[in-house]
């Protein structure tokens, strides 16, 4: 079993008019490319096997630059989580950075990094919104079911108890929903840079209403 977590570059070549096929569609691509920047900045201090290039990133940058002027209204379409209860279970800071390598998982961070513990009780309908963090997430599904879908392609993945899954950081933008008939929990693990925000919302991505 091989478990690793790599967060990949900013793709500087803006393929927006295959999509959206309107300027307004392009500006919306502009504008999450944007945030996947401002995001990957945040958490260079926190290494789990990311690799950045300086070109792309660059180039990412001149991009945000031409979204400015969208990304206010982004943030205005924000969509909050719903019918989720959060409960605090613990928090902590490492002293130090720190290496993981045994049986084919790699784990690692540069410098010191936080972990928060919480437990999230989904109602029917409860949903996440569309959110990502700063650093790698690491779920369990304790009762009934979850669903995350993904704002890349709009896929969907549906976990049951017992079962989990990861939230790879910054470039993995996403919901997560219980469409069951009956309360879901889940037990997640947020890793992040010391005193970072476990979460960021998002607005809905274009073309994706699940």
């Amino acid at each position: 079993m091989t478990v690793t977590h790599s967060v990949g570059t900013v793709n500087p070549g803006i393929r927006a008019s295959l999509r959206y096929g309107a300027v307004g569609g392009v500006l919306n691509a502009f504008s999450r490319r944007a945030r996947k920047v401002a995001r990957l900045e945040e958490v260079h201090a926190l290494k789990t096997s990311i690799r950045r290039r300086t070109p792309m990133l660059a180039a990412a940058l001149a991009i945000a630059g031409l979204a400015a002027g969208v990304l206010t209204a982004s943030h205005a379409r924000a969509t909050p989580p719903a019918g989720v209860t959060p409960e605090f279970l613990g928090s902590g800071v490492t002293l130090t950075g720190f290496k993981i390598h045994v049986s084919g998982m790699k784990v690692s961070s540069d410098d010191a990094a936080g972990f928060t513990v919480e437990h999230l009780t989904f109602e029917p309908g409860g949903t996440t919104g569309w959110h990502v963090h700063p650093g790698p997430v690491l779920v369990i599904v304790k009762a009934g079911s979850v669903t995350k879908y993904s704002a890349e392609d709009c896929t969907a993945q549906t976990y049951t108890a017992g079962q989990a899954f990861v939230e790879n950081g910054p470039t993995d933008e996403n919901m997560v929903r219980n469409n069951g008939s009956v309360p879901a929990e889940t037990i997640v693990t947020f890793i992040t840079p010391p005193g970072a925000p476990i979460r960021d919302d998002a607005p809905a991505p274009p073309g994706c209403n699940p």
